[in-house]
């Protein structure tokens, strides 16, 4: 799997709003003991193609949305989160479950023609990883699916202290941790 794959797959699902996969140094891929995985690129405007964040995290370094560098909503949860979780933005592996970009979710045109092409990313991705906890923002989708390409069974759910929402928690096999997160840019957690 490289650049070239998820760009030949953007074309043929007549996408025109741009591409980015990993949101961190491509590097952090294989070195990161965290991962935060999102849904999908946000945004109306043509932005990529990119196959990660060389300087840096994205979290961090670039300004969204007309907002200060690392200033938007979602990117302040991602960095508390991070935080939480005893580490750095720039020293963890985040990137997108699917990787092309629409305005939200459900504007994405063949939505499922995207997933299934970010499960075959995904099986890549995981099986070169490092990580030992992976957070996945937006359990609905997310969540789920990543804890079926790590093969990580469902052990229990518990309030996420934001009304009805919850958080899941998968265990695979060889103990890596999955985390199901509501969408951190809907729901503030952190």
């Amino acid at each position: 799997m490289d650049r070239n794959t998820i760009e030949h797959e953007y074309r043929r699902l007549g996408y025109r709003l741009g591409w980015r996969f990993m949101t961190a140094p491509a590097r952090n891929l294989e070195r990161a003991a965290v991962a935060i995985i999102t849904l999908n690129p946000g945004g109306t405007a043509p932005h990529g193609p990119d196959w990660s964040a060389e300087t840096g995290s994205a979290y961090v370094a670039e300004s969204w949305d007309g907002r200060p560098t690392g200033a938007a909503p979602a990117r302040r949860q991602v960095q508390r989160l991070g935080a939480v979780l005893g580490t750095t933005p720039d020293d963890v592996f985040s990137a997108h479950f699917v990787p092309f970009r629409s305005p939200d979710w459900a504007s994405l045109p063949r939505r499922p023609d995207a997933v299934a092409f970010a499960r075959r990313l995904w099986a890549w991705a995981g099986a070169r990883t490092a990580a030992r906890t992976v957070v996945c923002v937006g359990k609905t989708v997310v969540g789920s699916e990543i804890a079926t390409v790590f093969g990580a069974r469902l052990e229990r759910t518990v309030a996420a202290g934001w009304g009805e929402q919850s958080i899941d928690r998968y265990v695979a096999a060889d103990g890596r941790i999955v985390l199901g997160l509501p969408h951190l840019g809907r729901v503030k957690l952190f």
